[in-house]
């Protein structure tokens, strides 16, 4: 733990901006979209995040990217896109809202994915837990605003146990 940079008061606005994508819009965008497309074409579209990830390295950072990535990102885009969207065939309107809000996630991850770059010097479990803990915080804002109502006991346990078992 000695060996890693301590965040600094600079990583703040980079923080909020990394828990706003990663930890409080893109979880909402993909239960939301959970809710109307089906679990199978969802779970082909994850595979979007690789792709815009690659994207917006290219762009932001320059990355160089070789023609069996740009193969590769191109199968995954075209395969996922084309056995999803089978999948949604005839289930109407609100699945593609659903598959459009699970692809918005993926491109909101992604976001988190570029964003944290700079931060990769730091101490990886402090960014982790201001990501965290901003993102809660965010996402309570949000449903508080909202006048959501809170889970019951058990299902909050659940959500809880489900987030830290995956991270």
């Amino acid at each position: 733990r000695e060996s890693e940079a301590a965040l600094r008061r600079g990583d703040v606005p980079r923080l909020l901006l990394v828990a706003l994508c990663g930890a409080a819009v893109a979880p909402a965008l993909l239960a939301w979209g959970l809710q109307r497309a089906s679990a199978l074409a969802a779970s082909l579209l994850l595979n979007l995040e690789a792709v815009f990830t690659i994207v917006l390295a290219r762009i932001v950072y320059r990355e160089p990217v070789g023609s069996r990535v740009v193969t590769a990102s191109m199968l995954m885009l075209a395969g996922g896109s084309l056995l999803a969207l089978r999948t949604a065939h005839g289930e109407g309107e609100a699945a593609l809202l659903g598959i459009a809000a699970v692809a918005a996630a993926t491109l909101c991850w992604a976001l988190d994915n570029t964003l944290t770059r700079p931060l990769a010097d730091r101490d990886p479990r402090a960014v982790e837990f201001w990501k965290a803990l901003l993102g809660s915080a965010i996402s309570a804002a949000a449903a508080l605003a909202a006048h959501d109502r809170w889970p019951h006991a058990s299902s909050g346990a659940a959500f809880f146990a489900s987030g830290a078992v995956g991270y």
